[in-house]
């Protein structure tokens, strides 16, 4: 890694990061002797290396102006990028304010095919906890800071700076765990990984059960983390609405799930029904799981520890959100009977043949 030899990085959100060059770096003065210039090649690798993605081709590389390391204090150079969905990279570097001293068109594989999403609304009091033990399971992780208005942008601010690979992206307003679901996945997509999983920022589920969902990863798996809802400390109501899920869950998919309503999942980023059917609020995760089923993704349920810390903030209204669950499965049922249930016959008749 060129980070911490060559560079020391000052900030990183999507797209866009910024560091500070080191100076003594001896390749610096090994370029050219007794006149530091930074190779141009280093600035490829920085921003692979930033990227967090591997090197495939780079093409139309241009070094517009020279970055000299020398400058006192180390300059600091931004880069700013831009990744498609066929790995193709458009990548602008400037160096302070906004001259820019190089772009390029690089084509880059992630290193990893899998990102951690983390939506938080107003979760001050367990997000730190939740971050840094999903930290170290060594993935890379965004959260989606859904308009919070309490202390969570602090806890972030203060966390970044031990763990500045932290990928942040904030909503200026509360929109809905939905949406910020989908802006997770959007970005996920945009970045190159093939998978995202999913926990929930109030301290319920622990992250050192990701391995077990990776265990089940699959093309065509849709893995779902499934608590005990028998477990101490889930409310009587929260119970009752799981099973009322699951119930027309199986009516309206031929699927039996253990656990409909858990935000503990492994999603097959590019196998998923699009996005636009995807509401606002909590029904959001149920929508996904039935037009995955009816699109034939395996729905794979794997055990996983649940956990209501005193400091828990939630989100979910039980009067307000198992209403609108329930009009969203009357809806569902409608739509299985014209759209899912023909899916569903269609893709075991395939499987048959």
């Amino acid at each position: 890694m060129l980070k911490d030899f060559l560079y020391r990085l000052v900030s990183a959100e999507p797209g866009n990061a910024t560091v500070e060059l080191l100076p003594d770096c001896p390749v610096y003065a090994a370029h050219f002797p007794g006149f530091p210039i930074t190779p141009g090649v280093t600035l490829v690798q920085m921003a692979v290396e930033l990227m967090g993605c591997t090197l495939v081709s780079a093409k139309d590389i241009k070094f517009v102006a020279p970055v000299f390391p020398s400058v006192e204090g180390g300059p600091r150079l931004r880069f700013q990028w831009l990744v498609q969905d066929d790995g193709k990279a458009d990548v602008a570097i400037f160096l302070e304010g906004e001259t820019l001293c190089a772009k390029m068109q690089l084509f880059v594989k992630t290193n990893t095919d899998t990102l951690v999403l983390i939506p938080t609304y107003n979760n001050a009091g367990t997000l730190d906890n939740v971050l840094r033990r999903t930290l170290a399971q060594k993935l890379p992780v965004m959260v989606v800071d859904d308009g919070s208005t309490d202390g969570t942008a602090q806890v972030l601010h203060t966390l970044r700076k031990t763990y500045p690979d932290l990928l942040v992206v904030t909503h200026q307003v509360n929109c809905g765990k939905g949406r910020a679901l989908k802006t997770g996945f959007q970005e996920a997509r945009r970045r190159g990984f093939d998978y995202v999983l999913t926990l929930d920022a109030d301290g319920q589920h622990a992250p050192e059960d990701i391995p077990v969902l990776l265990s089940a990863k699959g093309e065509k798996n849709l893995v779902v983390g499934s608590r005990n809802i028998q477990a101490d400390g889930m409310a009587g109501s929260s119970t009752f609405a799981n099973r009322f899920s699951n119930f027309w869950f199986t009516l309206y998919t031929w699927v039996k799930l253990p656990d409909t309503q858990t935000g503990y999942r492994l999603y097959p980023l590019r196998q998923l029904p699009w996005l636009g059917l995807l509401s606002a609020r909590y029904e959001a995760e149920l929508t996904l799981l039935v037009f995955s089923a009816w699109k034939g993704l395996r729905l794979v349920p794997v055990p996983v520890k649940v956990f209501y810390p005193k400091d828990r903030v939630t989100h979910f209204h039980p009067v307000k959100d198992f209403t609108r669950i329930s009009v969203l499965n009357t809806l569902l049922l409608f739509v299985a009977l014209f759209y899912g249930y023909p899916r569903m016959i269609f893709h075991s008749f395939r499987k048959n043949l």
